[in-house]
């Protein structure tokens, strides 16, 4: 196993919310983000500089070792840096979905609450569902 995979460096990160910047644990790859999701005892993957989450591309995963698997591989798909139009987010899709469910990506349409809850934890709550300056996951 490559230091890469075997070990997980967490950092606080800003993360553009709808109601602002967030201050939040993460694992930075490049500009994405690993972290807690907002809601959920999931993990999901953020290009910092937009707040822009994959979860509609099976971007929720059950541990920040999938996520960063995942986001390692979405990385290299395009300069995230750039500006990103809604063509170009369209164009690399496919691409996201098929990384994020290789990697164990949780579907949108499954429910946070039945994962938390077969994990025997409840719904997390707070601002978008993540507590305002969470410290790092477990």
């Amino acid at each position: 196993m490559s230091a890469a995979v075997a070990t997980l460096r967490w950092e606080m990160v800003e993360i553009a919310t709808t109601t602002g910047l967030m201050e939040v644990a993460a694992v930075r790859v490049g500009c994405l983000a690993v972290h807690q999701e907002l809601s959920s005892p999931l993990y999901a993957i953020t290009h910092l500089p937009t707040g822009m989450g994959f979860a509609t591309a099976h971007g929720r995963f059950e541990s920040p070792r999938q996520a960063a698997a995942a986001a390692r591989e979405i990385e290299k798909l395009r300069d995230w840096s750039a500006e990103i139009g809604p063509g170009d987010l369209a164009a690399i899709g496919p691409a996201c979905r098929a990384i994020c469910a290789r990697h164990g990506g949780v579907p949108p349409e499954e429910k946070h609450v039945e994962v938390a809850r077969s994990r025997g934890r409840a719904p997390v709550g707070g601002l978008n569902g993540f507590p305002k300056h969470a410290g790092r996951p477990e």
